[in-house]
């Protein structure tokens, strides 16, 4: 596939200018490189300059809330934030990625990316940060992991894709069912049967529409315009208007009760009425209650009398005894009469 000649970082994260070049030619033959130095001094951010390169993004930056305008160095001018990295392969040759002020997520690029992306199917960067979180990962995300670092991004992609697009179909199959279920439920309620099949369940519906002047229907599709079109019929129709009227005057009747327990309630109350107005020389002394109520406390500090000074009536015995047996009469009549009234306003409404 070729090998890494040359990477020249500028301007990013850590990294501030004049650029940092990691040359790993020595001679005719290519070397490997090992980078030290004090936390802070810019190692990570060579790790961070070849995933945006390779990818784009940085994904542990994204994780923590860190967003493209997070990728320059602090001090870096424009034009001065970039990545180059040359390769022995003349197919892949220079590429050179430049951040872009005015489209921080679509930097330049030189040279040809894709081609790149063939011959490294696999990020080929690993920090000590996934190394330690993989420890402590599930067995589904380890795998998951691996599979990214093994160069199987793309497969992996798409599995996830068909996972994604297999959870929406069964989800649109439960939505399906629940549809179906409803139809059957409202086909048994309407014809009293079971249904048996498509074409059995079209051939009863069309029997209903035709005779209501519905056309026919050929497909489950069109089930839902012809029952519009028959419910705009059944609304329009005479007789179901006044079928409905009827169902209205029905509801008002059974709120009140039956015809024979009315006549019942008036034949009762009439007799009570009937026996009430016997008393009715006492009924028009009703008026007087209040007087014997208050006329009580009055007495009670006056002499004796020969006669009721409230009933002008000669009695026996204690005044204020004689006057309370007359309240005690004028107390149950006047209970009477309420309980009358009461009774006799459901009529009267």
């Amino acid at each position: 596939m070729g090998e890494i000649q040359k990477i020249t970082i500028s301007g990013f994260r850590g990294i501030n200018t004049p650029p940092l070049e990691l040359d790993f030619q020595k001679g005719k033959s290519i070397q490997s490189m090992m980078i030290y130095g004090r936390n802070g001094s810019g190692k990570s951010s060579i790790v961070d300059a070849w995933e945006w390169l390779y990818s784009g993004k940085i994904e542990h930056l994204a994780h923590e809330g860190a967003k493209e305008r997070a990728f320059p160095h602090k001090e870096a001018n424009d034009g001065q934030t970039w990545i180059e990295v040359e390769f022995t392969n003349g197919e892949i040759g220079k590429i050179r990625v430049e951040f872009d002020p005015s489209r921080i997520t679509k930097p330049r690029i030189e040279g040809n990316l894709s081609k790149m992306e063939e011959f490294i199917p696999y990020p080929c960067h690993l920090r000590y940060r996934d190394i330690t979180e993989f420890v402590y990962e599930r067995k589904a995300k380890k795998y998951e992991i691996l599979s990214y670092q093994m160069g199987f991004r793309k497969a992996l992609r798409i599995q996830n894709q068909l996972q994604t697009g297999a959870t929406r179909l069964e989800e649109k199959l439960r939505e399906l069912k629940r549809d179906r279920d409803a139809s059957i439920k409202e086909y048994r309620e309407a014809s009293g049967e079971e249904p048996k099949d498509v074409a059995s369940f079209i051939k009863t519906l069309n029997t209903i529409f035709t005779r209501h002047g519905v056309a026919p229907i050929k497909e489950v599709a069109e089930v839902k315009t012809s029952f519009e079109r028959l419910r705009e019929k059944v609304e329009r129709d005479e007789k179901t208007k006044k079928l409905q009227l009827w169902k209205d005057i029905l509801g008002i009747i059974n709120r009140f009760y039956p015809v024979e327990d009315i006549r019942q309630n008036i034949s009762k109350f009439q007799e009570d009425f009937t026996e009430f107005k016997q008393d009715e020389e006492e009924i028009s002394k009703l008026v007087l209650l209040d007087l014997y109520e208050e006329g009580i406390e009055a007495i009670e500090s006056l002499e004796i009398y020969d006669r009721c000074p409230l009933c002008d009536q000669p009695y026996e015995g204690n005044l204020i005894e004689h006057i309370k047996i007359k309240q005690s009469r004028l107390d149950k009549l006047s209970k009477r009469r309420k309980e009358l009234e009461k009774r006799r306003a459901p009529f009267i409404n």
